[in-house]
């Protein structure tokens, strides 16, 4: 381990960072989202941080739970103060206030920022994780500033999905730069999905380089694809895809997804464009579905590397933190799995890796007169490869008249208490406005949990 001082270069990269080992799991009085990739959750990325630091004091700004106060005891060395304006925890005898060096202050930490608290302190980093609306933070930036802090503070969700919030984070996030000696890096890509910005104050000391990542982690490799059945034939479907867009977007740095849609107003059998892939012809349900299937997987598989990709479509709404963490578990070969239906894989969910994708591809059915899920599976099922039946989460559905139903599925509805064992939520109804609704309150339920 560093001392401040002779910190130099810190290397950060997803896989340092994933193959980075957490502990203190048993001080955590909720354990979720704690053993999340890099990219996806920010516990990696604090805990690696104080590994580079030794004897000094970390004060975690907005305890919530004590997640981030845990993550950032990793080193335990240092001491990690945590700040609450109420009790979030609600129980006095928990294990996590038995942490040796983490102190938790109901108050506001505004009473303590002064230049005799840093110093007789050693505080050296800062982490602000509070209202989001970006005026509690600046006036705890421009604080720490004012007493001539020197070192890091980290601000949680700099690109929060809310719309509102975003736009406050934002602003507050561009308008740093009036602070002299402040140098900023947006480490989303290996914290918070929702956004991580990094900032140095006031040091010449520390540095971050992020080495080349490996084969898997180049310009064209992502983990996970979602292909989505789409069209743009009905004002509902537009909205649609623009909730569906939010909710991908959150997971930019570990997912990709397609819209994938027929159009005669282009060049070429395929384009990608944005998050759309057009492929040249008409709407048709058989085949149409199945064919602008198979030459949508064929664009992927030689334009992208990946471990896994999702055929779904324009009614499902994903758990997307749910299927990242399953799909890590799924064989990266010789894999198709989803949800088991009447002998077939539902099109709602197909996982393949990508040899299994390419083989789908090469057994292309021209005029197939049967439903694209039902083709796709005796193509699989033809070529000795078993159906993996997904049982450790739900496929839920909210309204869909027109279909009967897996197995491992759960009727539900958008306010039900706990949605946590969900992996997609099924909504096709009558009226398709009713599922925009059911949409939006989904989006809503999702970017409310951090």
């Amino acid at each position: 381990m560093k001392t401040f001082l002779d910190l130099g270069n810190i290397p950060i990269s997803n896989k340092i960072l994933d193959d980075f080992s957490l502990k203190n799991r048993q001080y955590l009085v909720d354990s979720s989202y704690y053993d999340d990739k890099s990219g996806i959750q920010e516990y990696r990325l604090y805990s690696y941080l104080t590994e580079f630091f030794n004897e000094i004091t970390i004060l975690d700004i907005g305890t919530l739970t004590g997640r981030s106060a845990v993550a950032l005891s990793h080193n335990e060395s240092n001491r990690v103060i945590s700040y609450n304006i109420v009790d979030d925890i609600h129980y006095s005898t928990h294990p996590i206030y038995t942490k040796p060096n983490i102190e938790f202050r109901i108050k506001d930490v505004m009473d303590d920022l002064t230049r005799e608290f840093l110093q007789s302190y050693n505080v050296q980093i800062v982490i602000i994780d509070i209202d989001n609306y970006g005026k509690s933070e600046k006036q705890i930036i421009d604080r720490l500033h004012e007493i001539g802090f020197i070192g890091i503070i980290i601000l949680d969700d700099i690109h929060h999905p809310d719309k509102e919030i975003c736009k406050c984070m934002k602003e507050l996030w561009s308008e740093l730069d009036y602070i002299e000696n402040l140098t900023k890096y947006d480490l989303t890509s290996y914290g918070h999905c929702s956004g991580t910005g990094l900032l140095l104050m006031n040091t010449p000391y520390i540095n971050f380089n992020f080495p080349d990542e490996t084969n898997e982690l180049s310009k064209n490799f992502v983990p996970l694809i979602f292909l989505i059945i789409s069209s743009d034939n009905d004002p509902s479907y537009r909205k649609m895809k623009k909730i569906m867009g939010d909710n991908y977007s959150r997971f930019k740095n570990r997912i990709k997804y397609f819209f994938i849609e027929y159009t005669q107003n282009i060049n070429g059998d395929v384009i990608e464009v944005g998050n759309h892939i057009y492929v040249k012809g008409t709407e048709t349900f058989i085949p149409g579905i199945y064919d602008k299937t198979i030459k949508a997987m064929e664009y992927i598989n030689n334009t992208y590397e990946y471990n896994h990709l999702v055929r779904t479509n324009l009614s499902s709404f994903w758990n997307i933190e749910n299927a990242l963490r399953l799909t890590e578990q799924f064989p990266k070969t010789r894999f198709a799995g989803g949800y088991s239906h009447q002998g077939f894989l539902s099109g709602t969910c197909m996982i393949f890796s990508k040899d299994i994708s390419k083989i789908v591809c090469s057994r292309y059915i021209p005029n197939s007169i049967i439903i694209d899920d039902v083709t796709i599976s005796q193509v699989i099922e033809t070529n000795g490869v078993p159906f993996y039946n997904i049982t450790q989460y739900k496929w839920g559905t909210l309204s869909d008249p027109y279909i009967s139903y897996p197995s491992n599925c759960r009727a539900l509805t958008v306010s039900d208490e706990d949605i946590s064992d969900v992996l997609l939520f099924r909504s096709k109804s009558y009226d398709r406005n009713l599922d925009v609704d059911n949409f939006k309150k989904l989006f809503k339920r999702f970017t409310c949990v951090s």
